[in-house]
């Protein structure tokens, strides 16, 4: 009877999975590209919309309607001249301190830090163009309980992200 119940818990949550993916296709996914600095993703306009008390010219920040979860895109110069590995430590000292950090690889261009602080998950890709000059980075912050639906959110995001390629600090400085 109890082997019963596991097969019966473990249909239930595959099918409320698909479920859950089938919704997500259907969150009416748009195109975000600063407008300054013209780094840009995909980001399902379903379940996030522009915060319109946090805009500044390096960057913008979409919410839920609950404010649970936050996607945030920014671009901007590399003024204390960091390489990757530098700017991750930086990050993870400044934006997630006393975290546990679950991936965090670096390379000659990007690097990433995902992990967890509490009750909340954290993915931020960190990319640097323009020989370095230039830092395009997003993030996504949301309730570890509703990894289900974001982590997917998460890796579409990844998969569009795309850094700037304008290489005059004019273009993205506001």
């Amino acid at each position: 009877m109890r082997q019963l119940a596991i097969v019966v818990i473990s249909l239930m949550a595959l099918s409320a999975y698909e479920a859950l993916a089938q919704d997500l296709s259907e969150q009416g996914w748009r195109s975000y590209a600063e407008p300054n600095a013209g780094a840009e993703l995909e980001y399902p306009a379903g379940i996030f919309s522009e915060d319109s008390d946090k805009k500044s010219p390096s960057g913008r920040v979409l919410v839920t309607r609950d404010g649970s979860a936050r996607l945030l895109i920014g671009t901007l110069p590399n003024a204390d001249k960091h390489s990757p590995r530098s700017y991750q430590k930086f990050i993870a000292q400044e934006s997630y301190g006393g975290a546990k950090f679950d991936y965090a690889p670096v390379s000659e261009t990007w690097t990433v830090l995902s992990g967890t602080r509490e009750q909340t998950m954290f993915y931020q890709k960190i990319i640097f163009t323009c020989s370095g000059r230039v830092i395009s980075t997003f993030a996504l912050t949301y309730p570890i309980v509703a990894r289900a639906l974001y982590d997917p959110i998460v890796e579409r995001i990844e998969d569009s992200f795309r850094p700037t390629t304008k290489c005059d600090a004019n273009d993205f400085a506001g």
